[in-house]
C-alpha cells in the first residue's frame, strides 16, 4: 500500500520559470501555502494589457494572475469560493514586472497583494488560507495562457497573454520546517 512520504529533497525557495515548457507540476514548485511572491517580467502592448500571465488549477481550486480590460487581476478559487483583487487603473505600457504576494496574517487568515513594478497596486484580506495541495489529482503552473476550466468566470481559456513574457519568478516567504517528518505531518494535518 502506498504511503505519504516527504520528497527526498527540498524544493528550492526561489525558482525562475520561462514560458513554452508546458505545465509545471505542482510537485516541482516551492511550497506556496506559507507565503510567496510571484512576479512576471513581461512587455505590455500599446493596445492594453490582456491575457493570462500564469494560472494554476481551475474553478474548483486554483489561482490565476491575468489582465482584463487593461487591469491586473488576481483570481483565487478556494474550495469553489471565488475571490478577486483588481488594480484600480490600467497597466501602463512602461510596466515590466507584474505580480502578487500572498502572506499569512494568522493561522486562519491571509492577504493577497497585487504588485506592479514592485509597488503595491491592490490588496485583499481573506478569511482563510491556501490549501496544502490545490487539487487531489494534482495541477500545475501554466505560463502565458490557461487550459481546461478557468479559475474564475472572468475569462475563457486559453486567454493568451498579448505581450511577451520573459520569465516568472516564484519565491517563498517562509520555507517552513526542514525536517521531512514534520513536513509530512503538516501535510496530513492540513485542510
Amino acid at each position: 500500500m502506498p504511503a505519504i512520504s516527504p520528497p527526498a529533497y527540498r524544493t528550492p525557495s526561489a525558482v525562475r520559470y520561462r514560458p513554452g515548457a508546458g505545465r509545471i507540476a505542482d510537485e516541482a514548485l516551492p511550497v506556496l501555502m506559507r507565503g510567496f511572491t510571484i512576479t512576471t517580467e513581461c512587455t505590455v502592448e500599446a493596445g492594453g494589457a490582456s491575457g493570462i500571465l500564469w494560472a494554476m488549477g481551475d474553478w474548483t481550486s486554483g489561482i490565476a494572475l491575468y489582465c482584463r480590460d487593461g487591469c491586473l487581476v488576481l483570481a483565487l478559487c478556494l474550495s469553489g469560493d471565488q475571490f478577486q483583487v483588481t488594480t484600480d487603473s490600467s497597466i501602463d505600457t512602461a510596466s515590466t514586472s507584474l505580480g502578487c504576494r500572498y502572506e499569512l496574517t494568522s493561522a486562519t487568515s491571509s492577504a493577497v497583494t497585487l504588485l506592479v513594478d514592485g509597488q503595491v497596486a491592490g490588496s485583499l484580506e481573506l478569511d482563510r488560507t491556501l490549501p496544502n495541495s490545490w487539487q487531489n489529482g494534482g495541477t500545475g503552473l501554466i505560463i502565458g495562457y490557461d487550459t481546461g476550466f478557468p479559475v474564475c468566470d472572468d475569462y475563457e481559456p486559453p486567454f493568451p497573454w498579448n505581450g511577451t513574457i520573459s520569465y516568472v519568478d516564484v519565491s517563498v516567504i517562509d520555507e517552513g520546517p526542514a525536517d521531512p517528518a514534520q513536513i509530512a505531518q503538516e501535510s496530513l494535518n492540513a485542510d
